[in-house]
């Protein structure tokens, strides 16, 4: 993974599920 980029599952514009959400996070080093 690279720094700075986010992997979203799923097509863009769905519904993120919270996990999704905090993944997300994670990932771009918000949390």
């Amino acid at each position: 993974v690279k720094t700075g980029v986010v992997t979203i599952p799923g097509k863009l514009g769905d519904d993120l599920a919270v996990g999704t959400l905090n993944s997300i996070y994670k990932q771009a080093g918000l949390k």
